[in-house]
């Protein structure tokens, strides 16, 4: 069975370009050789993540609540930025947000 190879481009600038090029002659190995065995040596020595992140669930309750303040907060954006003024019913509505965000501190 035939291995079938896949290629890989790199875009590198001018300088960095030369740089690997002396690199590479001076050790009498192509570009692709040394590119081979960068990732070769990156990939078998990859250790594991010393921690796994541990997912933490959010109480569903808790993200009930933020959802219905943003939508109070987007409903008073709107109606501000239709023109309208803002009126004791809107201030009313802000403090009782901005109790309820005090609340979750």
């Amino acid at each position: 069975m035939s291995k079938k190879y896949k290629q890989v481009k790199v875009n590198l600038d001018e300088e960095v370009h030369q740089k690997l090029k002396e690199f590479c002659d001076a050790r009498n190995i192509t570009m692709a050789e040394y590119f081979r065995n960068q990732i070769n040596t990156k990939i078998d020595d990859a250790r594991e993540p010393q921690q796994k992140r541990v997912h933490k669930t959010t109480d569903p309750k808790l993200l009930y609540h933020l959802s219905k303040i943003g939508g109070n907060l987007n409903q008073i954006a709107t109606h501000l930025n239709e023109g309208n003024t803002l009126d004791v019913q809107i201030l009313a509505e802000l403090i009782t947000i901005e109790k309820s965000l005090k609340g979750f501190l």
